[in-house]
C-alpha cells in the first residue's frame, strides 16, 4: 500500500514517525486534520512520539494551537507549496513547488 496507509479516509502515513518534513509527509492526499498533526509536528509543537488518535481533539476543537495550524497551511496553499482539494478537504505537497520561482510584487 506504500507510505500512507489508509485508516478510514484519512490517508494517515503507515509510519508516520519517520519524516522529516511536511514535503515528505503530504506526498499523497491527506485529510485536513491529519495535514494540521503533521505540521505540528513540524513545527516541533507536538512531541514525535504523539499519536494522530491523541492529538485529534487539539485540531478539531478551537484552541491556540489549532488558531495557529490552519491559517499556516491556508498560507502554504496561497504559495502553492501545498494543493488543497476543497471537495473532501485535504492536502497534498505540491510536487511542481519551487522555492526559487517565488517573487514578491
Amino acid at each position: 500500500m506504500g507510505r500512507v496507509a489508509e485508516l478510514g479516509s484519512l490517508g494517515v502515513m503507515s509510519n508516520p514517525h519517520h519524516f522529516d518534513s511536511l514535503r515528505e509527509a503530504l506526498t499523497d492526499w491527506v485529510d485536513c486534520d491529519v495535514t494540521a498533526y503533521y505540521l505540528a509536528r513540524c513545527l516541533g509543537l507536538i512531541p514525535h512520539d504523539l499519536h494522530f488518535s491523541s492529538f485529534k481533539a487539539v485540531v478539531l476543537s478551537p484552541n491556540s494551537v489549532s488558531d495557529l495550524l490552519h491559517p499556516i497551511l491556508d498560507s502554504l496553499v496561497e504559495l502553492n507549496a501545498l494543493e488543497f482539494d476543497d471537495n473532501v478537504t485535504r492536502y497534498r505537497w505540491n510536487q511542481s513547488f519551487n522555492v526559487d520561482a517565488i517573487t514578491d510584487t
